[in-house]
């Protein structure tokens, strides 16, 4: 199924240095196994070789950046469950990858509901 993922780019600056840079990573890392399935998901790094010319070619402007089938979707924005799922949806190649993904978001909002009414 590789070959048929959504294509998922995280370059990052340093993220065993830079928070902000660790946090987008988590992000996508920590999304469930059958989300990372159908992801083909790569990182790069400015201070590995070759980071500086994937950061070029994928014409990104800031680190960290999240690109999904080669958009930049969140430039130095660490996104919220809800705005990544949905940046996932908007790029997803077949049905059965929109059941994984609604399937997999339906859960983690029933897993982490909403404690508004606990903060009044």
């Amino acid at each position: 199924m590789e070959a048929y993922g959504i294509p998922v780019d995280v370059m990052t600056c340093d993220p065993e240095h830079y928070v902000r840079c660790a946090l987008m990573l988590d992000a996508v890392r920590h999304l469930p196994p059958e989300v990372m399935e159908i992801l083909h998901y790569h990182e790069w790094t400015l201070r590995e070789p070759g980071g500086y010319e994937m950061f070029c070619a994928l014409n990104c402007r800031t680190t960290p950046t999240l690109l999904v089938n080669g958009e930049r979707k969140f430039e130095n924005y660490i996104p919220t469950v809800d705005e990544l799922y949905g940046a996932l949806m908007s790029e997803a190649r077949t049905e059965e990858q929109r059941l994984v993904l609604s399937t997999a978001w339906r859960r983690a909002n029933q897993e982490y509901p909403v404690r508004a009414a606990t903060l009044t």
